[in-house]
């Protein structure tokens, strides 16, 4: 069985491997295929390996460097053929959309391509920031493309939201996927694993609704406007298979070790650029011990949230490795020269 993990930046994909390799219950050796929208940094498996030593997790494969729903498709195809001829002891896959994938074309390559026969598309589960769901349907077509194509959606981070906003939230979903079944939760946390693996909801004929409902409303364009190839649409209802325009990413690598505290200020200044001084600081547990540590720490982003903490003893850094740190940026109309100029202002001399 597959199941396609589908939703936005940030919306707690990576987490919600995380706690399916971490659980008990499930007993399946599981693969994972992650998809990056840009450069391949590990930045993304190394979250998800992060405090996964059960064995449940036999192998993690990253598909970098654009959408499996577009340019990278042909690799996923490959990757997947590849897994079922290595892997005899494997169970279940999970595939991890980058959070500018459309789920749909993924999906139509289970029954489109003969190779793939083997395998059984299980569901695509969707989930939903709930803290920033509003924000990205009024600035992307990707995110409604998320939710349209889901078979089951998570409404994650509730607990960053009140329950009149959450109620708000959950009508807006069904303004745009009346009939998937929602839960609500916080850290990607599914107490109940079946509702996302072995689950059986995957409806082919519904995605084959969704395509066409989606190529009717992309032909809209004739009768009020025209939408030339990866421009980004103007009717707020167009929000058929092309990627938003402007949205681009930048990977850093630098060797060295960065002042965590350094980059709290940084990161403060540039998510919350209004606040007052005062207010701009969160605490997070940082090292100033100029990379005698031997710890990792991993840094997340989204919009204007942000969490730093240790990594798992695990990928603690040997004492022969050459440290270094790694960064992705990925959001519209970057600045990359200043993001990289302040980024690297945060390193330890």
């Amino acid at each position: 069985p597959v199941t396609i993990l589908s939703g936005f930046l940030g919306s707690g994909k990576t987490t919600l491997i995380q706690y399916i390799l971490k659980s008990p219950d499930h007993g399946k050796r599981i693969a994972v295929i992650e998809n990056e929208f840009g450069e391949g940094l590990a930045v993304e498996s190394m979250i998800a390996r992060d405090g996964v030593d059960n064995g449940s997790l036999i192998d993690l494969i990253e598909l970098p460097n654009g959408c499996i729903c577009c340019t990278v498709k042909d690799s996923l195809v490959s990757t997947l053929e590849l897994l079922l001829q290595r892997r005899r002891d494997l169970d279940y896959i999970l595939i991890e959309c980058s959070g500018m994938a459309n789920p749909g074309p993924i999906a139509s390559l289970f029954w489109l391509d003969e190779g793939l026969s083997r395998l059984r598309l299980d569901g695509i589960v969707t989930l939903v920031d709930a803290a920033h769901l509003e924000r990205q349907l009024g600035a992307t077509k990707e995110a409604a493309q998320q939710i349209a194509y889901a078979d089951r959606i998570l409404l994650n981070k509730v607990d960053l939201v009140d329950e009149a906003s959450a109620l708000r939230l959950l009508n807006l979903i069904r303004t745009i996927h009346p009939t998937a079944p929602i839960r609500r939760t916080q850290f990607s946390a599914v107490p109940d694993l079946t509702w996302v693996l072995d689950a059986s909801c995957f409806d082919v004929d519904r995605v084959k609704d969704v395509d066409r409902a989606l190529n009717e409303i992309e032909h809209c364009s004739d009768h009020s406007h025209q939408h030339d190839h990866g421009k980004e649409a103007t009717c707020s209802i167009c929000f058929a298979h092309k990627h938003t325009a402007s949205v681009s990413t930048l990977a850093i690598v630098e060797e060295g070790s960065v002042d965590l505290r350094k980059l709290d200020q940084w990161l403060a200044s540039l998510l919350w650029p209004n606040q007052d001084e005062q207010d701009k600081v969160l605490p997070v547990e940082f090292t100033d011990d100029h990379g005698l540590d031997s710890r990792r720490f991993i840094v997340q982003a989204v919009h204007d949230l942000w969490e730093t903490h240790p990594a798992s003893r695990e990928l603690r850094w040997d004492s022969e490795e050459v440290r270094d740190c790694k960064v992705v940026f990925i959001g519209r109309n970057l600045k990359k020269e200043d993001l990289r100029k302040g980024f690297l202002s945060c390193m330890l001399p």
